[in-house]
C-alpha cells in the first residue's frame, strides 16, 4: 500500500513539472525563429536626407543686363509659373542713379530770405559735371528781379530815415559740389526714395546796382568777387530726374552810395572832385566815395535735376 501511494506521488510530481513545457511548445508553433543577431554589430540609424549641392561658379556669375529687381524680394519657393533662385534676393539694393560721367542740367528758381527791406527773386541755371559719384564740377549763372518791401517805406517815411539799399542784377560763378551722405526712407510705408545731401562752394562775379536815396541822382552799378556756400538735398525720382532743394549764401563786399551826396566841391561846369584828386562827373564822383561793406545774400531755392545721358549702366555685381 506504501509502495502504491510513493509510485502515485511521484507520477503527479513528474505531470506537474512537464505542464510549463509543453505550453512553451504548444505556444511557439507556427512561428518562425527570430534571426540572430550578428555579434558586435549595433541597429544602424535610417540614413538622413543630403543636401542640395552648393552653386557652382558659373552659376554665381551674373550677366551684364541685370538689373536690381524693382519690387520686393523673395526668397524661396514659386511666384505664378516663375521659380525665385538666389539670385532674386537682394539683402542691400542699389543706388537707384548713378552720376559719375554724367551731366546735371538744374534749372531753379529763388528768393533772399535776410532782408526785411527789399527782396530778390533770382531765376536761373547750373551745368553740373560729375567728375565721380559724389564729386561735381559746375557753371552757375542768375539773374534777379527787385521787389522793394513795406518795410522801406515805413523806414524812409514814419522814421524819417532813408536806407542803402542795392539791388542785384545777375550772379555767375564756378562751383564745385561734394556729396558726403546718401540715404533713403520709406513714403506712407509703401514707396523707399533716396536722397542725398550735397555741399558747395566757388567763386564767381556778383552784378549790383545801388538805389539813389534821392531819385534826382543817376545810379551807378559796381562788380562784386562773390563766394556762393550752400547745402542742400537732392530726392532722387528716377534714372535721370531728381527734385533739389538748398540753401545758398552769396558772400560778397558790396558798394554802396555814400553819404552827403551831393555836397562835394565843384571843379568845372558838371565836374566834381572825386576821392583821388581828380575831376569827374557826378556819377563818378560818388562812385569814387562808395562805401563798402560785407553782405550775405541768402537765398532758399528749388529746382529739378535732369540728368544725362538719361540711362546708365552698373559695372558692378548687385
Amino acid at each position: 500500500m506504501t509502495r502504491t501511494c510513493t509510485a502515485i506521488g511521484s507520477c503527479l510530481l513528474v505531470l506537474a513539472l512537464s505542464l510549463p513545457v509543453l505550453a512553451q511548445e504548444e505556444g511557439g508553433e507556427g512561428k518562425e525563429a527570430a534571426p540572430a543577431k550578428e555579434e558586435g554589430k549595433d541597429d544602424a540609424p535610417a540614413p538622413a536626407p543630403q543636401d542640395p549641392p552648393p552653386p557652382t561658379d558659373d552659376q554665381l556669375k551674373t550677366s551684364p543686363t541685370d538689373t536690381a529687381p524693382t519690387g520686393p524680394a523673395l526668397t524661396t519657393g514659386y511666384v505664378g509659373d516663375a521659380l525665385r533662385t538666389w539670385k532674386d534676393i537682394v539683402v542691400i539694393p542699389r543706388k537707384p542713379i548713378l552720376k559719375s560721367g554724367r551731366v546735371e542740367l538744374l534749372p531753379f528758381f529763388g528768393v533772399t530770405i535776410n532782408d526785411n527791406l527789399i527782396q530778390h527773386f533770382g531765376f536761373g541755371g547750373e551745368v553740373n559735371y560729375f567728375l565721380t559719384d559724389i564729386l561735381a564740377l559746375g557753371l552757375e549763372g542768375v539773374y534777379y528781379f527787385k521787389n522793394v518791401l513795406d518795410e522801406e517805406f515805413k523806414t524812409r517815411y514814419h522814421f524819417g530815415r532813408v536806407p542803402s539799399l542795392n539791388q542785384y542784377k545777375f550772379t555767375a560763378a564756378l562751383n564745385f559740389a561734394y556729396v558726403p551722405l546718401h540715404g533713403k526712407f520709406a513714403l506712407f510705408n509703401k514707396h523707399i526714395l533716396h536722397f542725398e545731401v550735397f555741399v558747395a562752394a566757388g567763386v564767381g562775379v556778383t552784378g549790383t546796382e545801388i538805389i539813389p536815396r534821392d531819385y534826382q541822382y543817376e545810379t551807378f552799378g559796381h562788380y562784386a568777387i562773390t563766394i556762393p556756400v550752400s547745402v542742400g538735398m537732392r530726392l532722387l525720382v528716377n534714372k535721370w530726374l531728381a527734385v533739389n532743394v538748398r540753401f545758398k549764401d552769396y558772400i560778397m563786399i558790396d558798394k554802396f552810395e555814400p553819404l552827403g551826396r551831393g555836397s562835394w566841391a565843384s571843379c568845372g561846369t558838371n565836374q566834381y572832385s572825386m576821392k583821388d584828386g581828380g575831376c569827374g562827373t557826378e556819377v563818378e564822383a560818388a562812385k569814387s566815395y562808395a562805401e563798402s561793406s560785407f553782405v550775405n545774400n541768402v537765398m532758399f531755392t528749388m529746382g529739378v535735376s535732369f540728368f544725362l545721358p538719361p540711362d546708365f549702366k552698373y559695372t558692378t555685381f548687385r
